[in-house]
């Protein structure tokens, strides 16, 4: 298994609890390059229990095929101030999967 490290970040609403703690929602997630699953996460912002539930709904799926079912599932089960921005990140961790990924194509093509 070859697995990457991807955060995103996205600006928390302000006038929230957590926009007074933090300026930004993070989300970052453990790739594995070649299968495209996610294999772990965290969402350092949150409490455990919030994290938790959502680390759930990362775990096992595949970034790269099950973007839109994931983003779906957070906005269905996901009821907080903050949860736009919690998609932003997890849209700014799939951008980077896919570019790094397009990288690591180019380097063995090469």
């Amino acid at each position: 298994m070859n697995t990457h490290i991807f955060s995103g970040h996205a600006q928390l609403p302000e006038g929230t609890n957590l926009s007074v703690n933090h300026r930004l929602a993070t989300v970052v997630m453990e790739i594995d390059m070649e299968s495209g699953q996610i294999v772990d996460s965290s969402i350092p912002i949150y409490c455990d229990l919030h994290g938790d539930v959502i680390s759930e709904i990362f775990c096992g799926k595949n970034i790269e095929y099950d973007i839109s079912a994931i983003i779906d599932e957070i906005n269905e089960r996901v009821h907080s101030l903050s949860t736009k921005a919690l998609v932003s990140s997890i849209q700014v961790v799939y951008n980077r999967y896919l570019l790094v990924k397009q990288e690591l194509s180019h380097k063995r093509q090469r």
